[in-house]
């Protein structure tokens, strides 16, 4: 969190960037990411998320393992109720 607050006190105008720190492949993390945006009308969106999961031939990956970097790395999620 301390380089993302140096990199928000870069900003022309840092009252206007929101910083959250969530696990984004979960409901709670993108339903705290959206209580921290609240109403807010975002011009950008910097979403720094990202896994790799096992490296193994995907043949042996589980698919708990899958599901997880797809969750992460691809999944779109509404978290409006």
């Amino acid at each position: 969190m301390e380089k993302l607050l140096e990199t928000k006190n870069l900003a022309k105008t840092p009252e206007d960037v929101v910083l959250v720190q969530a696990d984004v492949a979960s409901e709670a993390g993108r339903a705290k990411v959206q209580e921290a945006v609240g109403d807010k009308v975002l011009k950008y969106l910097i979403q720094n998320a990202g896994v790799v999961g096992p490296l193994k031939p995907l043949k042996d990956t589980e698919l708990e393992e899958f599901q997880k970097v797809m969750a992460t790395n691809v999944e779109v999620s509404s978290c409006s109720d």
